[in-house]
């Protein structure tokens, strides 16, 4: 293995386990998101690497008759509200969105979230 590549390896494991987003990640370790995402595809096409493990969502299913609308809360407290036949690429973005806002915000008073 070169040497760039167990770099990329190590830089990627402490992405992993730095709660982050890429974009402060990259900003942090002085690197190009574009470098950071063409690494990180290459070494998982090699197998060198693998996926991260999932964001923890889990699917929801409404029965057909529900006409009631799906809410969802995120940990920060804020609350989207699901129309039925909603478009899940849509909500996945607006989720994300929401998970990267969250670990880049400040700590509120007394350190909790």
């Amino acid at each position: 293995m070169t040497t760039t590549r167990a770099r990329w390896i190590s830089i990627l494991d402490d992405f992993d386990r730095s709660g982050l987003t890429v974009a402060r990640f990259c900003e942090r370790r002085r690197l190009t998101t574009k470098s950071f995402y063409r690494w990180r595809k290459l070494l998982r096409d090699s197998g060198l690497i693998q996926a991260a493990p999932s964001s923890g969502f889990v699917e929801a299913r409404l029965p057909e008759t529900s006409a009631v609308p799906l809410a969802i809360e995120v940990r920060t407290g804020q609350r989207v509200v699901v129309p039925r036949g909603f478009d899940d690429q849509v909500l996945r973005r607006v989720l994300a969105v929401l998970e990267d806002a969250a670990q880049e915000a400040p700590l509120p008073p007394g350190g909790a979230r």
